[in-house]
């Protein structure tokens, strides 16, 4: 996950935007718990900010379905 985070935060820095990437397992289960655009919004907004925190992008893990944010 090294490697592909800093290929994913330096396009972050490049676009000056937020960029979040999901294989398509990932996906699949991203869109099975999160049925709805606010908890899907709100999950990429976790991802995110556990990326920034730890300087990694994390390994999905599904326990329940995040808060909608």
């Amino acid at each position: 996950m090294k490697e592909y985070s800093r290929v994913v935060f330096d396009l972050t820095n490049k676009s000056k935007k937020n960029v979040v990437v999901f294989d398509y397992p990932e996906l699949s289960m991203m869109t099975l718990h999160c049925p709805e655009e606010g908890l899907f919004l709100g999950a990429v907004k976790q991802i995110l900010d556990a990326a920034y925190e730890l300087g990694e992008l994390p390994r999905l893990r599904y326990s329940g379905k995040p808060s909608a944010g």
